[in-house]
């Protein structure tokens, strides 16, 4: 229940993309399983949920839209920090401890303009 009030108090939305955060070391399956509740939010076509672990980050990806791969879309966003790969409509990733400083000051502030990035790439490359 903590995961979810977390992961709940968290959510930011950049369009239809659903962003949600829990700041602890939460199981993959429970990751997995906040990801699809984010998704199921009828505002929501895409979710990322990631949780902080002390040997990195987390990430579970899910995307309902024809046109954007989350396998292909959390490899890419993780790109030179870490890694990711999975299905077209769910994925994962890690980032380890040491390459969380790449990401800059505001952790979350970067983790979401990558995984955007690679949603307009992905878009554009459909139009």
């Amino acid at each position: 229940l903590k995961a979810y009030g977390a992961a709940i108090d968290s959510i930011r939305l950049h369009g239809e993309v659903g962003f949600a955060k829990i700041p602890f070391d939460c199981p993959d399956a429970l990751i997995a399983i906040i990801s699809d509740f984010i998704l199921s939010l009828d505002v929501v076509t895409v979710s990322v949920v990631y949780s902080l672990r002390e040997d990195g980050i987390k990430f579970s990806v899910r995307s309902e839209l024809e046109v954007i791969d989350a396998g292909k879309m959390v490899a890419a966003a993780l790109e030179g920090v870490g890694n990711g790969g999975g299905h077209k409509g769910m994925a994962g990733g890690f980032i380890p401890k040491n390459a969380i400083t790449k990401l800059e000051h505001d952790m979350d502030e970067n983790i979401q303009m990558r995984f955007m990035k690679q949603k307009d790439m992905q878009q554009k490359a459909e139009i």
